[in-house]
């Protein structure tokens, strides 16, 4: 895990989409559309920065919360930096800020093979509770689910 002073955590404003967009082109999968990402900022939804020591953005996550439940949209860490804790912060981060909120749940849909990924979130408590067939192109999906009870939350902070 990384010490809080080898990152910072901030919020995405329109001057960081041009980075975001690096990050998306750089990911195997399907990608983002520039429109789809434009669309994000034009409609407010919360979008999540980490910077590396050197205010490199590395990494982002993109959330909508629904009464009481918050789904995970899109997170990537750009792959010359995952498995150095950098998705880890950035996610701990962006649940403890739901915890001044009345969320109940946590939802994200991970690719089947994306073993990483899926090892992380169990980490902080995400359960698989369903599959979904061709969710992605080619691909299925877990649909994974964090229950902010009273346990999750100790361990999240």
């Amino acid at each position: 895990m990384l010490n809080k002073n080898q990152y910072t955590i901030i919020k995405a404003d329109v001057s960081h989409i041009a980075r975001i967009k690096e990050i998306n082109l750089e990911f195997n999968g399907e990608k983002y559309s520039d429109e789809h990402l434009n669309m994000f900022f034009n409609y407010n939804v919360p979008i999540t920065l980490i910077q590396n020591q050197n205010n490199q953005i590395v990494g982002y996550l993109i959330n909508f919360v629904y009464f009481d439940e918050m789904k995970i949209i899109n997170f990537m860490v750009e792959p010359k930096y995952q498995g150095q804790g950098y998705g880890k912060a950035l996610l701990l981060s962006v649940l403890k800020d739901v915890l001044v909120q009345d969320i109940r749940y946590v939802m994200l849909n991970v690719r089947i093979n994306n073993i990483n990924a899926i090892n992380l979130y169990k980490s902080v408590g995400f359960e698989i509770i369903s599959t979904r067939e061709n969710y992605y192109e080619n691909c299925n999906s877990y649909l994974m689910q964090l229950k902010m009870q009273e346990a999750t939350i100790l361990s999240i902070m």
